[in-house]
């Protein structure tokens, strides 16, 4: 039987290995937790979290797992590379718009009022004339832009001379006029009821002195008119002996029916466009190895050198949405996303957005100039007399804007 003594000796006993316990824990929480604190820092001690239904505050940028806001892109006023304000010249309905032979005025049909206009660099609207022309399909303006030629979809064409307001209408069966740089001789399609009426011939722009250059025969649809600025070609025939692969042998057609070397491209869908001086030849094709999307070439285009210095750009766009400053600066309006096959099929990118790029033909050296706000998919780009704007259309809507490259 244990005595009462022996009772509060095993109490005391226990009590003070409990108060020993308790006394080591509370050493080691000073020794190492307490340090760790301190050493993380007052924020670090005690985790916050946010209240019923709240967000958690602001994560810094650079904390491990955050994401930093999303911040709107800058807007330039002047291209610089980036998101680039446009200024809109015509709201709508712009047909076929140039840059004018001052350099700094912008021509163009107004498809909705069937007017021609043009616009001073003072942003002044001029009427060019009274007459009316609706329902136009093209629009080809002599390099003074002093004088045109319009297509109509019934096969109409109408010669008009600005200067003097006069009209005069042209074949029916005349088609795809293309004029020499100095403007007073064009090229075009006659295409006759039966194959051996139809010719490639050239002619005064008012239709007088027409003269048979090449017959087309069957081939017709095989020939693209482009009246080079050294008025050695007039035009692209895609009838040479197919060279083998996927590539092609495209004809160069001379005013005087000259035998010119042809011109071997990679791919189909060949799209031609000369520098201003001719001696180079811009010109997109599609190809396999590109999943069929068009990729722009530069080559020379002159006498025996037709052909050779070809370069790859590296840009999937048509050279139809480009456009020469001079014989080596190129912009380009470039898709920003192609479908497979676009190559054959240029209308899935019509609501596309563009970026537009600026390329130095002689080194293949390209940089981005600015992407217009409001995402537009381009044509009819054009770059003024000093190079410090570009004018085109947005496809979607017809209106017509102007960037300021400076």
């Amino acid at each position: 039987m244990i005595t009462l003594d022996e009772r509060t000796k095993r109490i005391l006993i226990i009590a003070g290995f409990g108060v020993v316990v308790i006394a080591l824990a509370v050493a080691l929480w000073f020794v190492f937790f307490r340090k760790a604190e301190e050493a993380a820092g007052p924020e670090a001690a005690r985790p916050t979290l946010p209240e019923a239904g709240g967000l958690p505050a602001r994560i810094e940028v650079g904390e491990r797992g955050a994401a930093a806001a999303p911040q709107p892109l800058p807007v330039s006023r002047v291209a610089a590379g980036g998101i680039t304000e446009t200024e809109v010249l015509n709201i709508s309905g712009s047909v076929a718009p140039t840059i004018g032979a001052d350099g700094k005025s912008a021509a163009f049909l107004n498809a909705n009022d069937g007017r021609f206009y043009r616009i001073g660099p003072d942003g002044r609207v001029v009427q060019m004339s009274d007459k009316q022309f609706f329902n136009v399909e093209k629009v080809h303006w002599t390099p003074d832009k002093n004088k045109t030629i319009l297509e109509f979809p019934d096969g109409s064409n109408i010669y008009f001379d600005f200067n003097q307001q006069k009209q005069i209408t042209l074949p029916k069966h005349w088609q795809d006029f293309e004029f020499s740089a100095a403007g007073n001789d064009m090229a075009a399609l006659s295409i006759g009821n039966s194959p051996e009426n139809r010719w490639l011939i050239t002619s005064n722009p008012d239709g007088s002195g027409a003269r048979a250059i090449e017959s087309l025969g069957e081939n017709a649809d095989k020939v693209t008119v482009s009246y080079a600025p050294n008025n050695q070609t007039i035009a692209f025939s895609n009838t040479g002996e197919p060279p083998g692969g996927e590539r092609q042998s495209v004809l160069l057609v001379g005013k005087n029916g000259e035998n010119l070397p042809a011109l071997i491209v990679d791919g189909a869908g060949f799209q031609p466009k000369w520098t201003p001086g001719g001696k180079q030849l811009l010109y997109s094709t599609y190809h396999s190895s590109d999943d069929w999307k068009p990729r722009i070439w530069i080559a020379n285009g002159e006498g025996d050198a037709i052909g050779t210095g070809k370069k790859d750009l590296g840009l999937n766009t048509w050279a139809e949405k480009c456009a020469f400053a001079d014989d080596a600066t190129l912009y380009c309006a470039v898709p920003d996303e192609l479908e497979e096959g676009a190559g054959m099929a240029p209308e899935t990118a019509k609501f596309t957005p563009d970026t537009l790029y600026k390329i130095d033909v002689r080194t293949g050296n390209k940089s981005i100039v600015g992407k217009p706000t409001g995402n537009f998919s381009i044509s009819n780009l054009s770059v003024d007399g000093d190079n410090s704007n570009l004018i085109f259309t947005d496809q979607t809507t017809g209106a017509l804007h102007k960037m300021r490259l400076r």
